[in-house]
C-alpha cells in the first residue's frame, strides 16, 4: 500500500457486501470514516480526502479529522457501515428508514393462544402436549385481536342490516330493529301545487312536482327540470310509495317515503308530515265508475272481494248489472249517472289502457251513498285502506275479475268485505310527474300553492340553507 502523509490511511471497500448489498453508488456520498479497534475503545476519526474507483472495490484516502493520528498501512478486515446509507431498495440502518424500531414480530398472546407446530404432521401438531399443558410458545397474536371491537367487528362479528328500508326502522309489536344505514338525501323537491283527494282518497291528495334541486353545497346546486330524462329515475329512487307484495303485513304495509312540505307563501307552513303512497300518478277531478253501498238498480251481492291464491280479486258474478257512471251534482259532489254494464264496459276500458297510458285504482268505503258528500271513511279492517291499484282484469265464462295489487294483505278479509260499503274506480295518466300522498286529513293540504319539501333525512347543507338555496336556485320568490 502506498505511503501516506503522517496520520493518513487508506480504506479499501468492496462494492459487494457480504450480505449481497451493492455499496458502489453510496460510497461517493460518504464524508467521514471512523475506526475503532476490536479490543479497545479508542475511535479514530478520518475525513475522506478522495475516492478512487476500481472494478470490484473503492479506495478511500483518509486524513485524520484532528490533524494527528497513526499511519496504518497494515491489512485488516472490518464490518463497515456507511452513513447516510441510502441503498436503492433497502436502507435498514438509515435514520431515514420509516420502519426503523418497528416491532419485527407481533405481541405475544398472554392467555391461551399458542404456536402449533405442524412440521411433521398435518393433523396433529408435534407440540400437542405442550399446548395442552400451556407450556408451548405463545402465539404472536395478542388477546386484543379477539376482544377489541374495531378488530373483531370487521373480522368476526360482521354486520347485518336489520330493517327493511334505509333510514326507517321496522315497526310493530316487539320490534327492536334499527335503521340499516344512515343515508342523507341531497335533493330539495319543489312543487307547483298541492290538492286534496276527496272523495277518491279521504286521507290523502296529490302533489304536482316541479324542479328538483340537487344540492352539492350551498353554492353548487344542479336544477333538474321535469323534461330532463333523469327526472323520473330520481323520483322513483327517492320518493318511493307503499311496499307491495306478499311480505306486506296484514292490512297496512310498510309506509312510503316521509316528506315535509313547506309552502313558499309568506308565513307558509304546512305543519304536518305526509307519506308517499304512489309516485308518478295523481287523483283525478272525477272518478270513472261509481258503486254506492245500496244503489236502487244494483244488488250488492253480485260483487265480492276475495283473497285467492295470492291474488286479491274482485268478482262480478253477473254480466249485466250495474249503475257505475259518475257525474257531479249542482254542488260539485260526485254522484252516480246512467247505467253502464259492469263487465263489458268497465273491463274493456280498463284493460285497453292499463300499463300503457293509464294506471287504474279502486277506492273502498265503509258507507258510500249515492252522492259522495259529507263525512266519508275509507273501508277499514284494523287499519285504513288507501286506494289500491288494479294490475289486470279478465272475464272467464260469465264472471269478471279485477286483480288488485297486494299493497295490503287481505287474507283476513272474507266474502264481500269491504266492497259492500261501496267503491269508486278511477284512472291516472302514467306520465304525470305527481305524487299521491297520505295525511291525517286531505283538507289540511288542499289549495296550497307552490313550495318545496324534503324527505325525512335531508343533508345538513339543506337543513341549514333551505331558504337561501330555494331563493337562489329555486322558485321561492318570498
Amino acid at each position: 500500500m502506498p505511503q501516506l502523509p503522517e496520520g493518513a490511511a487508506y480504506a479499501l471497500i468492496h462494492h459487494q457486501s457480504s450480505n449481497g448489498v451493492n455499496s458502489r453508488l453510496q460510497i461517493g456520498n460518504a464524508v467521514r470514516f471512523n475506526t475503532s479497534p476490536l479490543n479497545g475503545t479508542t475511535v479514530t476519526n478520518f475525513i475522506i480526502a478522495s475516492v478512487s474507483e476500481y472494478s470490484t472495490y473503492s479506495l478511500l484516502t483518509l486524513i485524520p479529522a484532528g490533524g494527528t493520528g497513526t499511519n496504518n498501512s497494515s491489512t485488516s478486515g472490518a464490518t463497515v457501515v456507511i452513513e447516510p446509507y441510502t441503498a436503492e431498495i433497502t436502507f435498514q440502518s438509515s435514520d431515514y428508514n420509516v420502519l426503523l424500531n418497528n416491532a419485527p414480530t407481533g405481541r405475544p398472546n398472554n392467555s391461551n393462544k399458542f404456536v402449533a407446530d405442524y412440521i411433521s404432521d398435518q393433523a396433529i401438531p408435534v407440540n400437542y402436549q405442550a399446548i395442552m399443558s400451556g407450556s408451548a410458545i405463545p402465539a404472536s397474536t395478542p388477546d386484543s385481536n379477539y376482544t377489541t371491537l374495531r378488530i373483531i367487528n370487521p373480522r368476526y362479528n360482521g354486520s347485518e342490516n336489520t330493517s327493511d328500508n334505509y333510514n326507517i326502522p321496522n315497526t310493530g309489536s316487539g320490534s327492536t330493529t334499527q335503521a340499516s344505514i344512515d343515508v342523507y338525501d341531497t335533493c330539495i323537491y319543489e312543487f307547483d301545487w298541492m290538492g286534496g283527494g276527496y272523495p277518491e282518497y279521504v286521507n290523502g291528495g296529490t302533489i304536482s312536482l316541479g324542479n328538483i334541486l340537487i344540492v352539492n353545497s350551498e353554492n353548487s346546486v344542479n336544477v333538474i327540470q321535469p323534461s330532463n330524462p333523469a327526472y323520473p329515475f330520481i323520483v322513483e329512487a327517492n320518493l318511493s310509495g307503499y311496499v307491495s307484495g306478499s311480505n306486506a303485513s296484514l292490512a297496512k304495509s310498510t309506509e312510503g317515503t316521509t316528506i315535509y312540505p313547506t309552502p313558499y307563501a309568506p308565513g307558509g307552513k304546512l305543519g304536518t308530515q305526509l307519506s308517499v303512497v304512489y309516485d308518478r300518478t295523481e287523483i283525478p277531478a272525477l272518478s270513472t265508475y261509481y258503486l254506492p253501498k245500496a244503489p236502487l238498480d244494483f244488488n250488492p251481492t253480485n260483487w265480492a272481494l276475495n283473497y285467492s291464491n295470492g291474488t286479491l280479486v274482485g268478482t262480478f258474478v253477473s254480466m249485466n248489472t250495474g249503475s257505475l257512471g259518475v257525474t257531479t251534482t249542482s254542488e260539485g259532489f260526485e254522484t252516480t249517472s246512467s247505467i253502464r254494464y259492469l263487465t263489458v264496459d268497465m273491463l274493456s276500458n280498463i284493460t285497453s289502457s292499463l300499463g300503457i297510458t293509464n294506471r287504474w285504482f279502486i277506492s273502498f268505503y265503509d258507507n258510500l251513498g249515492p252522492v259522495a258528500s259529507g263525512t266519508l271513511t275509507q273501508a277499514s279492517q284494523s287499519a285504513y285502506i288507501p286506494p289500491i291499484e288494479i294490475i289486470s282484469g279478465s272475464i272467464i265464462s260469465t264472471t269478471a275479475y279485477l286483480h288488485l295489487d297486494k299493497s295490503y294483505n287481505f287474507t283476513a278479509l272474507n266474502g264481500s268485505y269491504p266492497a259492500r260499503g261501496g267503491f269508486l274506480i278511477w284512472s291516472s295518466p302514467i306520465n304525470s310527474y305527481r305524487l299521491i300522498v297520505s295525511g291525517s286529513d286531505s283538507t289540511s293540504f288542499s289549495g296550497i300553492q307552490n313550495g318545496a319539501f324534503t324527505t325525512q333525512f335531508p343533508s345538513p347543507t339543506i337543513t341549514e340553507n333551505f331558504q337561501t338555496i330555494t331563493k337562489t336556485y329555486g322558485s321561492n320568490k318570498t
